[in-house]
């Protein structure tokens, strides 16, 4: 788009928008926070979102608080007035309830995009199977009998819902979000790729480092919500931490996002080995990546790997379960939900640390948001 040309206004849908730095929804987060950062944004923008609003008031959030009739009331007055002002509506958050009002109020000819926090409408079986034991009961039950959110969603994104033809390009993450989606019923052919990237302001090789240094120990980080701790593979690596005790390899963790009264059972680990450090707001987070050794994110699941990639733009070398996801990052990578071979991986980066820290800092650069802008530019574009 030429300088002189008017710039797209696009309106955003979404369950709740922060003017913090929050980890939820982040790559969209990341993305807006940029464009309020550059000289001269590619488009402008106005946020609708549907439940919360933290932060200042802002000029480009419509939003009033109130009981939830009046939220939702409010939230359907801004989409079907707000939608008739702009190019293109993009619903951030693609499922059933967040989708429905936008799809139903915006003008017909209007087009309409979605995700890429777009969840796919099944757990492939051989993580379901490790999952299920985890869940409360009524959640199992909801999910076998496919009345659970994952498959409520299916009635707007699958190939044979009327709904899904109201949106012309549906956002993913990577590839292998792609294969989900496409093994869920999507139609592939509106699915585009919006690369991986974070605020590069908040995480990158320079600025203040966490005082989580172990000297000659391997100071390990690891950051995920807690109440998750199956999904994002704590016990897997609490089993490679043990191999590492048995090999005789000093080294200290870091937990971030809980303490340890919130797992159901002991730790198996020295006390002095690990320390919780509760939940740490994302803008501080940076700090904490560039002052430990390593990053490990032992997930048994996910689409993109935020926080892998937020080490990475820090400069910080990243061991990753072998997901397609975190394999498409070139992380160093063990086999899934294999504790000892995450031991071997740790083993292998404490004799070779320098070479990977070397080998990181390097590539710190390659996980600018800006790649998803542009991105996101050629696809608004397409479709006006």
């Amino acid at each position: 788009m030429s300088g002189s040309a008017r710039k797209l206004k696009i309106l955003y849908t979404i369950p709740m928008f922060s003017q913090e730095c929050e980890a939820t929804y982040a790559r969209f987060h990341d993305i807006v926070h940029t464009l309020d950062a550059m000289e001269d944004p590619p488009w402008e923008y106005i946020i609708v979102p549907l439940r919360e609003h933290r932060g200042g008031p802002s000029p480009k959030v419509f939003f009033r608080d109130g009981r939830a009739s009046f939220r939702l009331a409010n939230y359907l007055r801004n989409v079907a007035r707000l939608s008739r002002e702009v190019d293109i509506v993009h619903v951030v958050q693609g499922d059933l309830i967040n989708s429905l009002p936008p799809l139903l109020l915006v003008p017909p000819r209007k087009p309409v995009l979605a995700g890429p926090n777009l969840t796919t409408f099944f757990y492939p079986p051989h993580i379901a199977s490790v999952l299920f034991p985890s869940f409360p009961p009524r959640k199992r039950v909801s999910y076998r009998l496919k009345m659970s959110r994952h498959w409520r969603n299916r009635l707007v994104f699958v190939r044979w819902s009327p709904l899904s033809r109201r949106y012309r390009v549906i956002l993913a993450f990577s590839n292998y979000h792609k294969e989900l989606l496409a093994g869920s019923g999507v139609d592939v052919t509106k699915v585009e790729i919006i690369p991986g990237g974070v605020r590069t302001d908040l995480f990158n090789p320079s600025g203040p480092r966490a005082p989580i240094s172990s000297g000659d120990a391997l100071s390990i980080l690891y950051v995920a919500d807690l109440r998750k701790s199956v999904l994002k593979g704590f016990d897997v690596l609490i089993e490679g931490l043990k191999y590492l005790e048995g090999e005789g390899i000093p080294f200290h963790v870091w937990v971030v996002g809980g303490r340890a009264e919130q797992l159901k059972t002991p730790i198996p680990l020295r006390p002095d080995t690990i320390s919780f450090l509760g939940y740490v707001p994302r803008s501080e987070l940076g700090s904490y990546y560039r002052g430990c050794d390593v990053f490990v994110n032992p997930s048994r699941f996910e689409v993109d790997g935020t926080t892998s990639m937020e080490a990475l733009a820090c400069g910080t070398p990243v061991i990753g379960t072998d997901l397609p996801s975190f394999a498409a990052k070139n992380l160093l990578t063990f086999r899934w939900a294999d504790g000892v071979d995450l031991g071997r991986k740790l083993k292998e980066f404490y004799e070779n640390r320098d070479r990977y820290a070397q080998e990181a800092l390097a590539n710190a650069g390659h996980w600018d948001i800006r790649a998803a802008i542009e991105k996101l530019l050629s696809v608004y574009e397409s479709l006006v």
